[in-house]
């Protein structure tokens, strides 16, 4: 019942026998019950979801799963999956990939203070760019490991699968 909220390739640590160590847990919160609010302020950019950039404060595990299946998909090719150079770029960049932000996040995005007066017109009614599609940008994956790392990085929180459902997957 935590969520670490920083998961990110220098906050792993693998052994010379393969055993695989989470660190850092600086940003980490015991999940709280529900209606629980966090702040949206962590994470390193690259790996934030959606939810965290739009300013949403009532998250969860989701977000770990997120930053998962961006570091699964960094592995395949040593390039970021989202290597945005501001929330609003970094929002740009899944979006086009994955097509628009669930309602809950538009909402979050246009009363966010931070946002005020930016032109969101691509969020809004974005489709998603087929040419930027994880289908399209990891060619050489696997079936599997594309629906893997479709269910990690799903728009909506609720889409994506849990750790449990994860390590199940074939």
């Amino acid at each position: 019942q935590i969520i670490h909220r920083d998961i990110k390739p220098e906050n792993l640590l693998l052994s010379k026998h393969g055993i695989l160590k989470l660190c850092d847990f600086g940003f980490a919160r015991p999940l709280g019950g529900p209606g629980a609010r966090y702040t949206d302020y962590v994470a390193t950019r690259w790996y934030r979801g959606p939810e965290l950039l739009t300013g949403d404060t009532a998250y969860g595990k989701p977000v770990d799963v997120w930053a998962i299946g961006c570091m699964f998909a960094e592995m395949t090719n040593g390039l970021p999956l989202f290597p945005g150079e501001s929330d609003i770029d970094q929002l740009f960049h899944i979006v086009r990939c994955n097509g628009p932000l669930p309602a809950r996040q538009m909402d979050c995005l246009t009363t966010n203070p931070l946002f005020d007066g930016v032109n969101i017109g691509g969020l809004k009614d974005g489709r998603g760019d087929p040419s930027h599609s994880l289908q399209s940008r990891f060619l050489g994956l696997p079936y599997q490991a594309i629906q893997l790392l479709k269910r990690c990085v799903a728009n909506d929180p609720r889409d994506r699968d849990t750790c449990a459902e994860l390590m199940a997957h074939a």
